[in-house]
């Protein structure tokens, strides 16, 4: 799958999650596929609470990943706050806070190991803060906090979660929460927004603070074509799908955006 991403030029987002050795409590060694390829590394939040109530790997272990992976960027670790997760306001705001915190973490982490390790500077970079949050409100809370944390000196990426399932408009909607954050953010800080739907990918082209996002929707629908028609689900079926899907999703005005998948 790995040659048939790179053979595309496409840039690759991997979970955590699948690098883990839920057994062995250790994350594997790298795979070498993932070598030649553009790829980031995502903490898996939400799979980590959805599925074990909390992240299976300390920070000094998910760091470490990071500083030995090669990836063109990784995001701390976060707490989602999607209803399934933080069931109340209460619980969303504390998710917030842990979020800065774990940045912090990730960061003081980082930091230290590069002290004592300083050719690993030349091939590796900070984490990548993440946004969290619900409603509009929680995610400027969010950049505030990370504001602090970042000591007001932002990367050029930074990433907004909970939003897989996100419509652009209404009271929680994308359009408000990028104003809310928008008024924090420095000029030239641009956003990876985690996991948007397909439909809302081409209006997303539109605002100036989306430099990319990631999507699954080939996977999800390449299980969908290999069970109906009683097939395995093969690489090619995988990247037939994936051609598919990106073709729908780049005359839409995706094009704009750099895809992960």
């Amino acid at each position: 799958m790995a040659f048939g991403m790179e053979a595309r030029g496409l840039p690759v987002l991997v979970s955590a999650n699948s690098l883990f050795d839920h057994n062995r409590g250790i994350f594997r060694k790298i795979p070498e596929a993932l070598t030649d390829l553009d790829w980031a590394l995502d903490s898996a939040g939400f799979v980590a609470m959805a599925r074990y109530g909390k992240f299976p790997w300390s920070v000094a272990q998910y760091v470490d990943l990071a500083l030995l992976s090669g990836c063109t960027w990784w995001a701390q670790m976060d707490c989602c706050c999607e209803p399934e997760i933080a069931a109340d306001r209460d619980v969303v705001r504390a998710r917030v806070k842990a979020t800065s915190q774990l940045l912090s973490m990730c960061r003081n982490t980082y930091l230290d190991a590069t002290d004592q390790h300083r050719h690993l500077r030349d091939f590796t970079t900070h984490p990548m803060p993440v946004l969290q949050g619900w409603l509009p409100e929680d995610y400027r809370e969010s950049a505030e906090l990370a504001n602090r944390v970042l000591n007001g000196k932002w990367p050029d990426l930074v990433g907004l979660g909970s939003v897989c399932r996100r419509h652009l408009g209404g009271e929680a909607g994308l359009w408000r929460v990028l104003a809310a954050v928008d008024h924090v953010l420095p000029p030239h800080v641009r956003i990876h927004a985690f996991g948007v739907k397909g439909n809302a990918l081409a209006r997303l082209s539109e605002h100036p603070r989306i430099f990319s996002t990631d999507s699954c929707a080939f996977e999800f629908r390449a299980r969908v074509v290999s069970r109906q028609a009683g097939i395995s689900k093969s690489i090619d079926l995988r990247l037939g799908v994936l051609d598919q899907w990106m073709s729908k999703q780049v005359p839409a005005g995706a094009e704009q955006l750099q895809l992960c998948v």
